[in-house]
């Protein structure tokens, strides 16, 4: 919509005069303004989400320093928040995911009955854990978090998986598959 100049007065003069009669108008009207910018975005949500995605291809695909500059933004903001303040996040999210499979795990070792929530990992019951990781992508990466985070996306599922403590689970993978706790059982029920 075009400006309309009055006598005398340029385009460009008439379209800074509206302009700072639309920014009076939003200060005089802030709550109006930004209840009509709400509910214009949320209307307007999969046209923008869309557009912010065209717009990103497009940024980098013009641009091949476009995600050298991102990581430059990202390591200023690192260093602006701090790196205890990241450390401290990432422990709270990483101790959430883990409460959640202990959770969905039944909350004990599966074999000593141990109960202790920062003991407790993840054993795959058949022993096929690096072959798993590898089907998943880099077996480095899923680990931990990352391992959690796809369990806690696949449902937990149980039929390939048993939450054990951390001395049951290294019992079971560096000997014959057998955890101590199992080998005394037998021994207490034969005699």
């Amino acid at each position: 919509m075009a400006t309309r100049c009055r006598p005398g007065e340029t385009e460009e003069e008439a379209r800074r005069r509206h302009a700072a009669r639309q920014k009076l108008w939003r200060e005089n009207n802030r709550e109006k303004y930004l209840q009509g910018r709400r509910a214009w975005t949320e209307k307007n949500r999969e046209h923008l989400s869309e557009y912010e995605r065209l717009r990103s291809a497009k940024r980098r695909a013009e641009s091949p320093e476009y995600r050298q500059n991102a990581n430059v933004r990202a390591e200023r903001w690192r260093e602006k928040v701090g790196d205890e303040y990241l450390r401290q996040q990432n422990n709270e999210r990483n101790q959430e995911l883990k409460l959640e499979m202990f959770e969905a795990y039944g909350r004990k070792c599966a074999c000593c009955g141990d109960t202790h929530f920062r003991f407790m990992t993840i054993h795959h019951v058949n022993g096929d854990g690096a072959v798993h990781r590898k089907t998943l992508g880099n077996p480095r990466q899923f680990t931990g978090r990352r391992f959690y985070k796809w369990l806690k996306d696949s449902g937990f599922p149980k039929d390939n998986f048993e939450m054990l403590c951390a001395n049951c689970h290294l019992a079971k993978e560096s000997g014959d598959g057998i955890c101590p706790h199992q080998i005394e059982r037998a021994q207490a029920a034969s005699g």
